[in-house]
């Protein structure tokens, strides 16, 4: 026996657990059930004009530990994978998850006009130390064709997510940069949360 189902989610964003029962009952009365957990990747859909960083090309210059990951943070689950997206308690359907130092160059056309994200330690790490005893700690810098364009300063594991939205008008070459705190922790698992390119 098969069959399909539609499933229509809305909160909360990001990777969701939807458990799948299917019963059946035979004419000679006998009952046959099986239950099988699937995961569903929820994200808020865009404005026109707007796409997620991750829907575009990009080049991965430098990771500090493992690869970044797409829509995903940088720590790992049980299953090795990582995991949904959050910041301060506030999870994001899509971003990159990256390990600092880390930078990401997104080649833009000179005619897109806002990078908007949300940034900070992804809460994977939280409560949790490294062998320093310190927490993940980093920072965050957005560079248009090498000039600075905006920076977060320090952000620790118990900061909420920081909103950066950046003018990139006339920018040819987008950086996201990310840069340990200054206590080199094995946990400077940081991410953009929800990150977007606007372009006319």
């Amino acid at each position: 026996m098969s069959g399909t189902w539609t499933v229509r989610v809305g909160e909360p964003v990001g990777l969701t657990d939807v458990p799948v029962v299917a019963a059946f009952t035979s004419s000679a009365g006998l009952r046959f059930e099986n239950e099988r957990a699937t995961s569903v990747h929820v994200w808020k859909p865009l404005p026109a004009g707007s796409t997620y960083l991750t829907d575009r090309p990009f080049t991965v210059v430098e990771n500090g530990l493992g690869p970044a990951e797409l829509d995903l943070s940088n720590g790992e689950s049980a299953a090795g994978d990582g995991i949904t997206l959050t910041v301060g308690g506030t999870r994001f359907g899509r971003g990159l998850g990256v390990h600092a130092p880390s930078a990401v160059t997104v080649p833009l056309n000179g005619q897109c006009s806002t990078f908007a994200a949300s940034v900070g330690v992804d809460d994977e790490v939280d409560g949790r130390v490294d062998r320093a005893l310190a927490g993940g700690t980093v920072s965050f810098a957005v560079l248009g064709d090498g000039l600075l364009l905006a920076e977060t300063g320090v952000l620790r594991t118990t900061n909420p997510a920081q909103a950066l939205n950046v003018d990139i008008r006339g920018v040819h070459e987008l950086t996201l940069r990310v840069t340990d705190g200054g206590d080199d922790s094995s946990l400077d698992h940081a991410s953009w949360g929800d990150a977007l390119i606007h372009c006319e």
